[in-house]
């Protein structure tokens, strides 16, 4: 991360602390509030306490790649979908799961916190249907649910701090990872309200009406909140008081599933259409004005671009990300918008959610043939592959079995998908989810 970016964020989050907000419901359905501080005596926090490390949602760390991997634990933590992203920080790994049954409520929903040395598991604290994103920052662990809540817990012992109701009654699910901005936590519902709560004590800062489901989560630069809806329209928001900058209609009526990615002044989108195109389903819009910049361009001889549901990561000044109705991981200039380089990886799916990391050069890519896939991240060769389908079979991929391409399916069997996102900790550790219910961490 750039050093004019880490300043540039400083200012942002000094400016969302202070500057006075106004709430738009007069009675937030907030319970209980939080008298103090914490004291946090956990060590210092890691590299990824968000989705995709950071408040831009690059996807990229500043830490060694993994070059000989190995498992170095796994933990049973509850079925990970692709919203069940794990973050990193203060030496512990805080994921959410959908526990034993995928979209119903089950005593497996939970948050968990485990440790990142030895996937011991520290706590879980449960909510009423599936836990979806979470987040951390200064001791506390925020996590979203389809139960209509965002709770807060003491990252320490899982303590409940506080609870946010988006609705007194039928209440609408919160599919978001968390973004936090200083004291403000952003956090996007079913119904299309964007909420900016205050992280200490869960009362309501201001909302913003996006018209349709924020799903992926909201990003951030210097000036602006970024969201995609369900429904296609991308907007800017001000921090400080919820208020629209800007909303761009240039894909009302197509749905965006992940969150916005942001770099060099653009906010890059990838979006679903009805079926395959001759050209990737990835864009580029100004940050400040919100005209769109370029729509992605094939140079690979390709003509059946596929929907994407998954967030790019940055490598340079390249765009990657997991290409759906194939096998394809593909990258494209982040500043023309043209393909540089599509590689085969695995076995061929119509599904794909998992959103790329990026490490020293190196990419991690969850697929849906339950493979884990490492990179280069400028010419896209393979380095390794590590198949987690199967719990009791996991181990490394033969590389006679990657690059397969002879038809597509819509569901691995036997084994299960990967549709969650690698997250990275500071010495290079990759922590994954699949959809068995195992959370992995890969290592040296």
């Amino acid at each position: 991360m750039s050093k004019w970016y880490v300043l540039a964020l400083g200012a942002l989050l000094g400016a969302c602390a202070s500057a006075p907000v106004k709430s738009t419901m007069d009675k937030p359905l907030t319970q209980p509030e939080v008298a103090e501080e914490l004291a946090c005596d956990l060590p210092v926090d890691g590299p990824w306490p968000v989705f995709q490390g950071n408040a831009a949602r690059t996807g990229n760390a500043p830490v060694p790649a993994i070059e000989t991997p190995q498992i170095r634990w796994k933990a049973q933590v509850g079925i990970q979908s692709w919203l069940n992203n794990p973050v990193i920080a203060a030496g512990r790994v805080f994921v959410g799961s959908n526990g034993n049954i995928w979209n119903q409520p089950d005593p497996g929903d939970v948050v968990s916190a485990l440790d990142l040395k030895t996937g011991e598991i520290l706590w879980q604290s449960s909510f009423d249907n599936d836990v979806n994103g979470v987040a951390y920052s200064d001791c506390k662990v925020y996590a979203t649910s389809d139960d209509g809540t965002v709770r807060a817990f003491d990252a320490r012992d899982g303590k409940l701090l506080w609870t946010h109701f988006t609705s007194a009654t039928n209440a609408p699910k919160v599919y978001t990872n968390p973004l936090v901005l200083g004291r403000l936590l952003v956090v996007g519902d079913a119904d299309g309200t964007l909420w900016a709560l205050d992280t200490q004590s869960g009362k309501v800062r201001w909302t913003h009406a996006a018209l349709s489901a924020i799903r992926g989560g909201a990003s951030a630069d210097k000036t602006h909140i970024y969201i995609a809806t369900h429904d296609g329209l991308i907007s800017a928001i001000d921090p400080a008081t919820g208020a629209q900058v800007w909303r761009d209609r240039t894909l009302e009526g197509w749905q965006l599933y992940g969150a916005p990615t942001l770099w060099g002044g653009r906010v890059f989108q990838g979006f679903a259409r009805d079926t395959t195109y001759g050209s990737p389903a990835m864009m580029a819009l100004n940050a400040e004005k919100g005209r769109v910049d370029w729509h992605a361009l094939p140079k690979t001889g390709k003509n059946s671009w596929a929907n994407i549901r998954s967030s790019p990561a940055l490598a340079g000044n390249l765009l990657i990300w997991g290409e759906p109705y194939s096998s394809d991981v593909v990258a494209v200039s982040a500043d023309t918008g043209d393909v540089v380089w599509d590689r085969s990886y695995g076995d061929c799916f119509f599904q794909h959610f998992s959103s790329p990391a990026v490490a020293s050069g190196t990419g991690y890519i969850g697929r849906f043939d339950g493979g884990l896939y490492a990179f280069d991240t400028q010419s896209g060769d393979l380095r390794w592959g590590m198949d987690l389908s199967e719990s009791k079979y996991a181990g490394p991929i033969d590389a006679e079995r990657t690059g397969l391409d002879s038809g597509c399916e819509w569901e691995p069997s036997p084994g299960s998908p990967i549709y969650a996102s690698p997250a990275i900790a500071e010495d290079g550790t990759i922590v994954v989810g699949t959809g068995e219910g195992w959370l992995y961490a890969i290592s040296e």
